[in-house]
């Protein structure tokens, strides 16, 4: 499938889908980057640019907020990782973190990319939000 690089100055955001995601002082944990088995191409994220943020974020059962990163700060980890969006992806806003093995494939690596990531991630948003409160 084809990739689209997202642009250095891009910011991406990342959703908070899982309390523990977050620690006591709202500071993002690894957790929150860690590719789960359904994540096919990459870790998900949304361009901020093109995201209604309340919208996205009251979509999913549960939210906790969001994490920002900025696309270029990712890719100067200089750990392999990249920020694309795949050609056939029906949702302009939606891109992946590819480069992050699965934790069950690698534990060690897939905590330390995480680790990484958690250094450059800023917390953008903390509301806690369930669907059932928007309908």
């Amino acid at each position: 499938m084809p990739i689209i690089p997202i642009p250095c100055q891009e910011i991406v955001l990342r959703a908070i889908l899982r309390r523990g995601w977050v620690d006591e002082n709202a500071r993002i944990t690894a957790h929150a980057f860690i590719r789960w088995p359904k994540d096919n191409d990459g870790l998900s994220v949304n361009l901020r640019s093109k995201t209604d943020v309340e919208s996205w974020l009251s979509s999913f059962k549960k939210s906790y907020g969001a994490a920002s990163l900025h696309c270029g700060r990712i890719r100067d980890l200089g750990l392999g990782l990249d920020v694309v969006q795949m050609e056939a992806d029906e949702q302009p806003e939606h891109a992946v973190i590819t480069g992050l093995p699965y934790q069950d494939d690698d534990p060690y690596g897939a905590e330390r990319l995480a680790s990484e990531l958690v250094k450059i991630a800023r917390v953008f948003d903390t509301t806690k939000r369930t669907k059932n409160q928007y309908q």
